[in-house]
């Protein structure tokens, strides 16, 4: 598959697990990405697809293994909202 198509299928692919709430990593295992140059190139697509608003951007600390998780924020910030539930795994508050 030529590199653009399969960036383009894995944006699209990710818009849409955001769109239903689900933030489970499911590609398949031949797919994967190589460079830091294709990571932002699908982050550069999702704003792409989503009309270009980006309200912020997310990012995680890098893991044990150097892995780099970051994202832009393509949908406006909650301002506020009735109490929720805190959820917890390992102790810790998942936000």
């Amino acid at each position: 598959m030529d590199n653009s198509i399969l960036l383009e299928h894995i944006a699209k692919h990710l818009l849409n697990k955001r769109e239903q709430g689900i933030a489970i990593p499911d590609l398949s295992s031949d797919i994967t990405l190589n460079s830091i140059d294709d990571v932002l190139a699908v982050q550069k697509l999702m704003i792409k697809l989503n009309n270009q608003k980006v309200y912020g951007w997310k990012c995680m600390l890098p893991s044990g293994d150097g892995t780099i998780i970051l994202a832009p924020l393509l949908h406006a910030p909650v301002k506020s909202m009735g109490r929720c539930a805190l959820f917890t795994k390992n102790n810790k508050a998942l936000i």
